[in-house]
């Protein structure tokens, strides 16, 4: 019997959010060498675009630093089919505003890359995104969101949260 590991792709905000906010590198430095650990075994995987988006001092540094990661180019045939895929839902779903599409469609944006790596490498999205409750209720939308775009082609997504308790991780 084959069991296939459950790969999760990170969004950028699973690095940012807890670094400036709930556990920043000094009082939970057990997040970040188990963050490193499951980079480097593979259980977490890193796009080029999230490395990219990365910017906070202290933060960049780190990521850069950990060694041994395999990082995703995000240049692949069938990521690229999906991104187009992804930005033509934006523009023809009548769900969002032009805005949502024109900021999703620049490159440095990792968001759209994350769906369609996912969708082409079949890993669940890490996101700290939470869905629009206001989608589909009438208005336009003037800002795409990972979980309602993973949501509309089937790609499973979770919460930080989520995933650690998924790979056991404990502050012990």
């Amino acid at each position: 019997m084959n069991v296939q590991t459950e790969i999760f792709l990170a969004d950028t905000n699973i690095f940012i959010e807890p670094f400036k906010t709930f556990y920043p590198t000094d009082f939970a430095p057990q997040y970040w060498s188990f963050l490193e650990y499951e980079l480097k075994n593979g259980t977490i995987k890193l796009l080029d675009k999230v490395r990219a988006e990365v910017k906070a001092k202290g933060l960049k540094e780190w990521l850069v630093g950990v060694k041994g990661v395999a990082v995703i180019k995000s240049g692949d045939n069938s990521i690229l089919e999906n991104l187009g895929n992804i930005l033509d839902h934006l523009q023809n779903a009548g769900l969002y505003t032009d805005n949502a599409l024109t900021e999703w469609s620049k490159n440095e944006v990792a968001d759209p890359w994350i769906i369609a790596t996912a969708m082409a490498k079949d890993y669940t999205v890490v996101t700290l995104e939470q869905p629009n409750r206001n989608l589909g209720k009438g208005g336009l939308i003037k800002e795409a969101k990972v979980p309602d775009v993973c949501k509309h082609f089937d790609v499973p997504y979770i919460d930080l949260y989520t995933m650690l308790r998924r790979l056991k991780f404990t502050f012990g």
